[in-house]
């Protein structure tokens, strides 16, 4: 639509300038110049729309491509296996580190760190926590993005910023609850027993196409077992949109449907239901 708009100021513009120099060229007598002019200023508008007409035929055209090819992973590859699940978890640990500045990598066709993670909600800023309802008491993470993999490691966990009235009402959630905050620290020694990572599943192919895949791996990180796995593709909006990697969630170029990191992690490890205590809080501060 705003490239249509654009068309139409040039064609006007340039429809208005032709009709100047093409009549002063007639005033002077130079016809030959009068028709190269008006080729140029009448013409340039009308070959610039089929262009553009044409080039949008084919993008959609292409897209419509990418999205049955997309549909076609997900049939065949795509969806989720949960094994086990674990009930009463208190935090979750984010075994591979992401990419702090995301934003600078949208526009990267083939340099983007796994675009289908960043889709699915996977963050390199402390996720998963319960300040505002369900969720986790902390959340830790590997050093950073490029750094050699920790210890130590970050721990984003919740703090109560004063007396938490909730010590008087077991169970109650965290929800608009202004005592609490997030705090980071250092630590040495993981307290969290689960864990998981997301593998990038593109392709140089793909990724042509602006298609992109992973796999989510819950881990148990004593045993080593796989808790649950989840695959999934998108066709990213690419060239139609600023943000080349943006995904849209929910629709039939993407899957699993509806299923966000978020969700598929408390599905598989249960957040523990209750109110932390005063001192369960402060206690996360510690190795």
């Amino acid at each position: 639509m705003k490239t249509m708009i654009e068309l139409i100021v040039y064609g006007v513009v340039s429809g208005l300038f032709g009709l100047v120099i093409c009549g002063l060229c007639i005033r002077w007598n130079r016809r030959r110049a009068a028709l190269i002019a008006g080729a140029i200023l009448f013409g340039g508008p009308i070959a610039a729309y089929l262009y553009v007409a044409l080039h949008e035929d084919l993008a959609a055209s292409n897209f419509e491509a990418d999205v049955a090819y997309v549909k076609e992973l997900c049939a065949k590859h795509g969806g989720e296996k949960i094994y086990k699940t674990v009930d009463n978890v208190e935090g979750v640990f984010q075994m591979k580190a992401r990419n702090p500045d995301p934003e600078g990598q949208w526009r990267d066709q083939y340099g983007m760190v796994d675009p289908w993670g960043m889709a699915q909600g996977d963050r390199h800023s402390p996720a998963f926590l319960s300040t505002r309802g369900r969720g986790y008491w902390f959340f830790e993470q590997q050093p950073g993005y490029g750094k050699p993999e920790g210890p130590p490691y970050r721990r984003n966990y919740l703090s109560p910023t004063g007396q938490l009235r909730r010590d008087t009402h077991p169970g109650a959630d965290f929800k608009d609850d202004p005592a609490l905050t997030t705090k980071t620290i250092e630590v040495t020694k993981l307290r969290s027993r689960y864990g998981y990572y997301i593998e990038d599943l593109s392709t140089k192919e793909m990724r042509s196409r602006w298609i992109a895949g992973g796999r989510i791996k819950v881990i148990d990180l004593q045993t080593k077992e796989v808790l649950a796995e989840q695959v999934g593709y998108f066709r990213a909006m690419g060239s139609a949109s600023k943000m080349k990697w943006a995904g849209i969630h929910g629709t039939a170029h993407f899957c699993p449907h509806g299923r966000s990191l978020d969700q598929f992690l408390m599905d598989v490890l249960k957040p523990v239901d209750t109110s932390p205590t005063n001192e369960q809080l402060s206690s996360l501060k510690g190795e």
